[in-house]
């Protein structure tokens, strides 16, 4: 019967961890949540009936999204465009997406669609199918228009174009 006896006594020692690892736990529980709660450079919630766009940020800037947050996405009308091929007649309907910086640069956007639109044209009108196949292709024409888009806009107005749409037909 001795046998017994190691044996009750090894489990009991161990029922004894459990509600101080419990309590560790806990501790370091709260110690995490204090630290997220109370970190100096967090943004202080929105008053009771003020919109997220009208608060300032840490930068001081209206309407500024913090880093790493998506932006407000703006679509461009449809592109269809001739594409320089001496082969065939091959056309490309694109669709242009603008990730902006802040809310507030959409006007940007529309004053100078006209201009932007021109420009996205001309480009790919000279551009063949070959160009553009494939990802490295999608990402040259990307940056490209990236590129055009800064001719009319502030490089802090816009974060990324996405092409949400490609078709040759």
């Amino acid at each position: 019967m001795a046998p017994e006896s190691n044996d009750t006594q090894k489990s009991g020692g161990s029922g004894k961890a459990v509600p101080v690892l419990l309590a560790i736990n806990s501790l370091l529980l709260a110690g995490v949540l204090a630290l997220l709660v109370l970190r100096p450079g967090a943004a202080p919630a929105p008053n009771e009936g003020e919109t997220p766009e009208k608060t300032e940020t840490a930068a001081g800037e209206e309407g500024q999204l913090p880093p790493g947050s998506p932006g407000p996405i703006v679509r461009l009308p449809d592109f269809v465009v001739h594409l320089s091929n001496p082969e065939a007649d091959r056309y490309l309907r694109l669709v242009v997406e603008v990730e902006l910086g802040k809310d507030t640069d959409r006007d940007l956007i529309l004053t100078n669609m006209p201009r932007i639109r021109d420009s996205f044209i001309g480009y790919i009108s000279d551009r063949t199918l070959e160009e553009m196949k494939g990802t490295e292709g999608m990402n040259m024409l990307r940056q490209a228009l990236m590129q055009r888009l800064g001719e009319f806009l502030p490089r802090t107005s816009y974060r990324a174009v996405y092409i949400t749409d490609f078709m040759v037909q």
